[in-house]
């Protein structure tokens, strides 16, 4: 009752748009179900609620009640949960500096787990007992918590240490991963211009709640500096906004529209990912080449949408063969326009995630909760 009277409180009176729970495994399926059916019901429909359900059970508490963990996530109303599944396969976990994910890794590295944590967030799903929900999965690369993204990708790629063009890249392709996948993507503030928390001495921080200002602030020069990363995530933000077939709202439309495949299942290494994405309009290819030297495919007839490469393509280009594609690009590309059934009028629906109730300092974000409406 206190955790449902606070947050209609905080709502209400300095209109929010929506909360993050800290720790939500802490907290019990009754309580979190109990507070988003109040603000749902009698603040606003569109609210969004969502937490980190880890699995908290070798606390101290002794709580009798279903807590709302990961295996548990199902039976929330309306609350989703931080996919940290796709987080650490995308760019490596966050608990050793050096750990690598996809966008590191040469193929040989590239294991089932890795592969299955990232094709599930793709799908919009979390893989190892989460949620099958692609209205209640939260894909993310970073978040205020640890190194900020490109800091990761600088102290893990060590190979590449010296080739900052290749890092950038490799920071952008990571995000990417998450702002083609179905679910609910969302963005720590300052990512698209690279956003970095420098110690100084080649070291970065990766626990600011109590660093300054100098540390924790957005530093717009850097967006300057990094405008075609700036620019890739507008296109890439574009897509998942405004194309319906990026936000299917049930694991049926999903499971029926979306197919992931890596290299080995056609004929490449498994630094490969191909995601072929059903619209109602036109079919979207997109493929994202990790760490490999580069690769040649057949591109025919597709169109581009976005394109991460050093030297990309323009968007509205239809290739007309097979092309070559370098590490760490990811490119988004349409299929021919076809005629929408009559009757049909798909619809997208947005809203933006404004106010998170951490009082530490230093915490940007921003999460886009995108879905599909039902047709008529």
């Amino acid at each position: 009752r206190y955790m449902t009277d606070s947050t209609y409180f905080l709502a209400t009176e300095y209109k929010l748009g929506g909360f993050r729970f800290d720790l939500m495994g802490l907290h019990t399926v009754e309580a979190m179900n109990m507070l988003s059916q109040k603000l749902h019901d009698d603040y606003r429909e569109d609210i969004i609620i969502y937490g980190e359900a880890w699995q908290m059970d070798s606390t101290a508490m002794s709580v009798t009640k279903p807590l709302a963990k990961y295996s548990n996530v199902d039976s929330l109303y309306r609350v989703g949960a931080f996919n940290d599944q796709i987080r650490d396969a995308a760019k490596g976990g966050v608990f050793k500096a050096t750990d690598k994910g996809f966008v590191q890794s040469a193929a040989g590295d590239i294991n089932y787990e890795m592969k299955m944590r990232i094709e599930y967030g793709l799908l919009g799903k979390v893989y190892n007992q989460g949620t099958t929900d692609p209205t209640k999965t939260i894909n993310y690369a970073s978040v205020h918590d640890n190194n900020t993204l490109y800091d990761k990708i600088r102290l893990a790629g060590t190979e590449f240490a010296s080739d900052q063009a290749r890092l950038r890249r490799q920071a952008l392709q990571a995000q990417s991963i998450i702002l083609t996948a179905q679910g609910v993507s969302f963005l720590h503030a300052g990512s698209e211009m690279l956003r970095s928390k420098p110690l100084g001495g080649g070291k970065y921080d990766h626990n600011s709640y109590q660093s300054s200002y100098e540390v924790n602030s957005l530093k717009w020069d850097e967006k300057i500096d990094n405008l075609d990363i700036f620019e890739n995530y507008q296109a890439l933000i574009a897509i998942k906004r405004d194309i319906p077939a990026f936000q299917y709202d049930t694991r049926e439309l999903v499971d029926q529209n979306v197919t992931v495949e890596f290299g080995s299942d056609f004929d490449f290494d498994d630094t490969v990912i191909r995601m072929t994405v059903l619209g109602e309009d036109r079919d979207y290819v997109i493929l994202i080449v990790g760490a490999t030297s580069r690769v040649k495919l057949d591109l025919k007839g597709l169109e581009v949408m976005v394109d991460t490469r050093a030297e990309p393509q323009e968007v509205g280009h239809v290739f007309s063969g097979e092309h070559t594609i370098y590490a760490n690009s990811t490119l988004v590309l349409a299929g021919k326009s076809r005629t929408a059934p009559s009757g049909t009028s798909p619809e997208v629906i947005t809203a933006i995630t404004v106010s998170s109730i951490g009082a530490a300092a230093g915490i940007g974000l921003l999460a886009y909760f995108l879905l599909k409406k039902k047709k008529a």
